[in-house]
This record gives C-alpha cells, structure tokens and sequence, in this order.
C-alpha cells in the first residue's frame, strides 16, 4: 500500500480496514491513499455494475475519505470530478455526496445491517452501501412506494438561509388549493424582524378575493404586516429527474413550461407589486407523506427576486418598463442565472411534532392553568411544547427578580405580571399556540377569563391553595371537565396529583386524599427555618431549587397526559424523589401512609 506524498504512514486499523476492501464484488481502488487534510485520508475508487442508464454509468468513479482516527470519525464518499453521475437523486447529502448511513426503508431493504463499529468491518460496509446506492440509483429504486417521502436537496449556493417564508398547510387547505391549480394571485406576508428575517404567510387572495386565511397562532397575527407576494400554484411538483431541484432560472423556465405556465409574466409582476424591499415569489405544489401515496399537503418555495430600485436602465437601454425587463430578463433572469432559494419552514403540526407531540386527543383539549408560579409555568410550557395551542393561565401577583432562581420568566418579565408574561413566552414557542394570560386570580371576575373558564376541557390548579380548591369544588358544570390539582411538598421533593373527571369537583375528596401527605411532609423537619425575603415586614419563602421543580413538572404533565387520554373518573398519585447512599435514584410512586 503507497504511502502519502509526505511519507506519513497509513493508521494501523485503517490498513485493517483497506485489506476487507478487496473483498467487496464491484468495488475497486483505483489510486494511492493520499493525506486530504490533517486528520483525513483520501482514496479514488469506482464502482462498476452490470448495466447503467440514462443518469448512471455503468463505470461510476468516486473519492473515499477517511478519518484519521478511524474506526472512529466520519467516512465520506464524494463524486469524483467525472464521476459517470448525471443529476440529482434521493438519498443524497449534498449534490456530491450520497447518504450511505440513512435509516430509509429503501436502504434497510438492502440487507446490510447496521454500521458496524470495528476497524475490520466498517470501512467495507461504507463500500458495500456504495455500490448498492448505486444499482439502486441505476435502476431509479432509491425510493420504493411507502418511503417516507424527501425533498429533493435546495443546495447551500441557492439558499439564503438567513429569510425564510413561513408557512401552514395541511389537508383542508389542500381541497382549497386543488380549485386553483394553474392559477396565481397575491399572498399577505407578515415579517418577524429578528437575527433572521421571517415571512409568514398571512392571506393568500386572488383578484383581491379571498382564498385562505393559515391557522395561525398570536405570536404570528401580532406580527407586524409586512409587504404582499406573488404566488403560483402548480398542478404537480416541479421536480427536475431523477430528483432535483430547479437551480436556475433557465431550469425553472423549463419545469413551468411543461405545466403549461410562462415564467415571465410572473416575475414582472412580482416585482412592479413591491415598490420597496425585496420582491418574492411563492411556488407551491403538492406533496405526499409516502412515496406513491395520496397528495397530503402543499408545499411552498420562495425565491428572491431584484427590487425595482436594482433594475436601474443602463447605457443603451430606454428608461421604460420593458426595457429595464429586457435588460433583467437578460442579467438576472438569464437561462444560467441562479435563483436564490429562502428557507422554507412548514408549520402544520406533524411538521413541528416530528420530534416529539401528544396524541391528538390530548393537544386538542382546551387548557387552564391556575397559578403561574414557579410550577404552573413549567406545566403550562410543558403543554405548550408538547404541542397543546389553546391555553389559559391565570394569575394576580407578578414576577421579581427573587423568583427567577425558579421560574421560567428572565429578568425582561420583571416586573410584570406573571400570567401575561408566562402567555407572551409560551406563544414565542409555537407558531400555533393561542395562549392567554389573565391578570386576576381564579374564579375570574372578568367576562373573557370567566369565558376561557366556562369553555375549558381541562383545568389544572397548581396553587394547592384551600381557597381555590374550595372554589372549585362549588361549580356545577353542564359538561363533564377533567380537573387536577398539582402541588409541591416541601423543598419540591413530592408532588401531590389529583384529578377527576367530573361536573363537579369534589373538594371534601381531594382533602382526604392529599392531606394527610401533606401533614406528613411538614413533620419531617419541624425545625429547619424557612427562607425570608422582604422590605419592611420580612415574610417567609417556600425553599426549592429549580431543577427539583423542573423534575416535578415534567412528571405532573406527564399525569395530566395520562389522565386526559384515560377514562378513570378519579386518580391520586403522590410523586417523591428517592435518596440513597450515592444520591438521588429517580421518582417514586409513594405507597398509602400507615
């Protein structure tokens, strides 16, 4: 084996890894190893299979890079410069680098297990995936029917990540769109001016009629209004094959053309409509969640296009609209121009959920928080993040800077009111959110609060107050609502949960049920002081630290999901931390008390 042109000799396990390589069919090394970068070794290879087609060679050359510390590190494979690869395909990194560690269906189907981790093995399974990506490739198998279906690649030269256009679809607005194949109008935007600029797609119209108007949440709509769009929809998606993406303008034309649309017109008028800032255009299309599958949404692109400030006339050119298009058509809209792609973000909920949603039944309930204290917040923003959007907390004390050690608010809440804070923070969470938050303690005596109240499927009290759970106790409800009480023992070291499911809560049986708990907590150290804070008339302070809360709320929405997906019609739980002799073992379910 040729050492690097510095004669720096080839890591020991990588040679064990090169010697498994001869014994993997269609693969051959056809070069030295060389030193890549400082801690990378490169090798060109190729992989020859039995027939090629119209995009693949039978004869394909590639470039192995290795990490120096192998078997650890990354192993990349990249095209080589003519590598016998036309175009674009599924499955791929960048536009040189196929994805040979992909989870795909497609892929598992190949039969070559999980990456192994040994210097003998991995380097061959990296090869053997190669040479199946590319027979998959060859024959157009990378995506078998049922896959999950992946867009083809925007590359990085034709994305400005830092705009992005926002957008909501799901299956409803897919029956209002399939009325409008072909056509194109005007889309309201809505501009969200932080580090990255964001546009939201507010209202699509056409002929200034009403089409569609996106669900969104309050943080979208208090958005400021920002400037109007052009958009088109296409009847199918504007895929260039195997599986690419238009890059140029010229690429675009061609893909609009074969749908039976001219291009032009549309970027005239895109661009006479935004008389300052940067003109957009919005192409959407429909997708499915399966390869072969049913449409299931629509999905948006956006492309940048020159402000008229930027079309300025130029020497021969008449001072005219159609001679400034003339001279855009030829610089900027030219057949190799590129198109600047922005980041497109879908909103709808699988899209944001991927990663981790309640159940539908849950997320679809309507919450109130009672109290955003250190344990309502964290509830509620549990919920929140969990993927509930019509929440409302209630409150009448606001946040200082003592209860930061704590609580989920920063220093920019201070001093505001907690539940209105807690509510502005939980809507800058989800782009679907709707919360609420009512400066006034619970039962409200303000019309909407009693409103939020009365219209609520769920209400969850985190005060552990005598007075709030006496109140609660005294409402007869038409409707059956679950109700549950979530409070803290002392230093946060148990939660106290109880829930029913009923048109009235029982007060009487929640006091019998929690407690004698908390009687008994109280006892275990009658004597420690308890922390003071105050001006004037010093008051004491409940003692607990932010991860101890933190655990607990993750465990009390934890019970309200189970609760709300259950059918009981009554649950007592109390949580505790467990201590041994090497320190805290987890949560425990504490057992009736003697």
């Amino acid at each position: 084996m040729d050492d690097t042109a510095d004669r720096a000799p080839l890591p020991p396990d990588l040679v064990a890894g090169i010697r498994t390589l001869e014994d993997v069919p269609d693969f051959t090394l056809t070069g030295p190893w060389s030193r890549e970068k400082s801690d990378r070794w490169a090798v060109p290879c190729q992989v020859q299979i039995e027939q090629g087609s119209e995009y693949v060679d039978a004869v394909t050359h590639w470039r192995l890079s290795v990490s120096q510390h192998y078997p650890w590190g990354t192993i990349d494979v990249f095209r080589a410069a003519n590598s016998g690869i036309r175009g674009e395909f599924p499955h791929e990194l960048t536009r040189h680098q196929p994805c040979l560690i992909t989870r795909a269906q497609s892929l598992e189907r190949w039969g070559t297990g999980a990456e192994p981790p040994d210097a003998y093995g991995r380097l061959a399974w990296h090869a053997m995936r190669l040479v199946q990506w590319v027979q998959k490739a060859a024959r157009g198998e990378l995506f078998q029917p049922g896959d999950h279906f992946g867009h083809p690649l925007i590359h990085d030269e034709n994305r400005n990540r830092k705009r992005s256009i926002n957008t909501l679809e799901d299956d409803r607005s897919l029956a209002v769109w399939r009325q409008h194949t072909g056509q194109h109008g005007e889309v309201k935007l809505r501009k969200d001016l932080g580090h990255y600029v964001s546009y939201y797609a507010a209202e699509f119209t056409r002929q200034g009629k009403h089409l569609l108007t996106p669900a969104w949440g309050t943080w979208v709509t208090s958005l400021t209004a920002g400037q109007t769009a052009r958009w088109l929809m296409l009847e199918r998606r504007p895929f260039i094959p195997p599986w690419g993406f238009p890059a140029t303008w010229g690429e675009l034309r061609g893909v609009l053309a074969e749908q039976g649309m001219s291009l032009d017109p549309l970027l005239r008028s895109a661009i006479a409509m935004t008389p300052k800032g940067t003109p957009l255009l919005l192409i959407g299309y429909p997708v499915p969640g399966v390869i072969d599958g049913p449409d299931r949404q629509i999905q948006w692109q956006a492309c940048e296009l020159p402000s008229r400030a930027e079309l300025l006339p130029a020497r021969g050119f008449r001072n005219t609209p159609d001679s400034m298009w003339l001279k855009a058509r030829h610089d900027t809209f030219g057949t190799a121009s590129p198109i600047t792609w922005l980041l497109s973000q879908p909103h709808q909920a699988e899209e944001l959920g991927s990663r981790g949603f309640l159940p539908e039944t849950v997320r679809a309930q309507r919450y109130v928080v009672i109290g955003a204290g250190a344990l309502g917040s964290a509830v509620a923003e549990h919920l929140v993040r969990s993927g509930v959007t019509y929440i409302s907390v209630f409150d009448d004390d606001s946040i200082q800077t003592a209860n930061l050690v704590r609580h989920t608010l920063t220093l920019q809440d201070v001093p505001g009111n907690k539940a209105e804070q807690v509510a502005q923070r939980l809507q800058a969470i989800n782009t679907l959110v709707s919360p609420t938050g009512f400066n006034e303690r619970y039962p409200p005596q303000r019309d909407d609060g009693a409103q939020a109240v009365q219209a609520a499927d769920v209400i969850i009290d985190t005060t552990g107050e005598a007075p709030v759970i006496a109140m609660l106790g005294r409402r007869r409800w038409d409707d059956p609502k679950v109700i549950i009480s979530l409070s803290l023992g002392w230093k946060a070291q148990s939660l106290y949960a109880y829930a029913e499911r009923t048109t009235r809560f029982r007060a009487p049986a929640f006091n019998r049920a929690i407690l004698p708990h908390v009687d008994a907590d109280a006892l275990v150290d009658p004597d420690e002081p308890m922390p003071m804070e105050g001006v004037g008339c010093w008051t004491p302070v409940f003692p607990a630290l932010h991860t101890d809360i933190q655990l607990l709320a993750a465990v009390g929405a934890t019970f309200v999901r189970e609760f709300v997906e259950g059918t009981d019609t009554e649950r007592t739980r109390v949580f505790e931390q467990r201590h041994g002799p090497h320190g805290f073992e987890g949560i425990a379910l504490r057992g009736p008390l003697p």
